[in-house]
């Protein structure tokens, strides 16, 4: 069992009282005396007290869009109700979570005094403070907290890949060749391979291919690393583009070695999307790869195909059409993105995010100065995609084999 097990455990429970208070009739001001004193409502109190002050910031979140308020006026008036009841700050979830969401609005004064006010110092807590801070260039508390990170590692495959990727984002870097050494003799299957593999690509990209034969050439294929590199950004794999010819990454006509082509600018969009049409007719799985490891690279009318294509084959799915408005709106279609997220009308565990990013591609509509949220994640922050925005290295691997 990995070390999120019980951060997440609390937050599962939490996501069960938000979808029943969504589904419910009644609103909190119309509950009876008789209900306070269930014993059932009192024990879970305390959650549903947090759930209403969330509600509120979403609420108030919602409200500063539709103002056009970069100063978040209102978001900032009710987080102050956080302060006053600091036993949310008892729960890691919902700690973290706020703090997040001051990141999301660029209120770093709060983020930085709700960050001090939590106590868990556990490894995955310590962790996610020290991602908040090096992302506001707090460097001195940073530094300070990946001393403590590594006084409390969890012993786990996982939790020296998070101290490496610490090291490597805060260029600590006698550390991090220290770390990689260590990992390198312990990588035991495809998924420990692939995770190691993406932070040195990303760190230094000529020296994955120095140490490829000697640690990975057992647990990965070539195709495999080809679907490592679509992954990465287009500015590394052009200014790396030497090294993958020179290893002959890119001469065979899988789906991988078609999309790492494009993105080396060696074939056409035009030819790229002939070669998929052929491909994509009853496969929305594919389409989703497609679309995800293009992203900001298609031209706006073939991602609009792509998402029309998907669409037709998973109609009335709400995981896809979640995920195909969450492509539109970073791809910055946001007419489309907001058209899409309309039409999910099912209460799931997202259902806030959802209402906030068909606001957020409402309010950028009217005033394109609101895209600054979409950069450097500020939104997921807002939204709380917690895997995705903390480590999202991780995110398509299989967890339970990186320990």
């Amino acid at each position: 069992m990995n070390s999120l097990h019980p951060f997440l455990l609390k937050k599962n429970e939490v996501k069960k009282l938000i979808i029943n208070k969504l589904n419910s009739e009644n609103s909190n001001e119309n509950i009876s005396k008789h209900d306070l004193y269930n014993k059932s409502y009192k024990s879970n109190f305390p959650e549903l007290k947090i759930n209403t002050i969330f509600q509120k910031i979403h609420d108030s979140l919602i409200c500063d869009f539709q103002n056009f308020d970069h100063s978040f006026k209102f978001t900032k008036k009710n987080t102050e109700n956080i302060f006053k009841y600091k036993k949310i700050f008892d729960d890691p979830y919902w700690a973290i979570r706020t703090s997040s969401i001051f990141y999301g609005i660029n209120d770093y004064k709060n983020m930085d005094r709700s960050l001090k006010l939590i106590k868990n110092e556990s490894f995955d807590i310590i962790f996610r403070k020290l991602i908040l801070n090096s992302r506001v260039e707090e460097l001195v508390e940073a530094h300070n907290l990946y001393d403590l990170l590594t006084k409390c590692g969890n012993d786990d495959f996982i939790s020296e890949t998070k101290i490496l990727h610490c090291s490597a984002i805060l260029n600590k870097n006698l550390s991090y060749q220290k770390n990689l050494k260590s990992l390198l003799k312990k990588i035991s299957n495809k998924d420990q391979a692939i995770i190691i593999s993406k932070i040195i690509l990303n760190k230094n990209f000529g020296e994955y291919f120095y140490i490829k034969n000697k640690y990975f050439h057992k647990y990965l294929s070539n195709q495999d690393l080809n679907e490592i590199l679509i992954s990465l950004k287009n500015d590394i794999l052009i200014k790396n583009k030497n090294y993958i010819l020179a290893n002959n990454l890119n001469n065979k006509k899988d789906l991988n070695n078609l999309l790492l082509k494009y993105k080396l600018d060696l074939i056409s969009e035009n030819n790229l999307i002939k070669h998929l049409k052929k491909r994509i007719n009853k496969d929305y799985y594919l389409i989703g790869k497609i679309l995800l490891k293009t992203l900001n690279n298609l031209s706006k009318k073939n991602i609009c195909y792509l998402v029309n294509q998907s669409s037709r084959l998973r109609k009335n799915n709400f995981m896809n059409d979640e995920f195909l408005g969450n492509i539109l709106l970073h791809s910055e279609l946001f007419t489309e993105a907001k058209a899409k997220f309309s039409k999910i009308k099912t209460v799931d565990k997202n259902i806030i995010s959802l209402n906030l990013k068909y606001q957020i591609c409402d309010t950028i509509i009217k005033n394109s100065s609101f895209k600054r949220y979409l950069e450097n994640q500020k939104l997921s922050f807002i939204t709380f995609d917690d895997q995705c925005i903390f480590f999202p290295l991780i995110r398509q691997e299989n967890v339970s084999r990186l320990l």
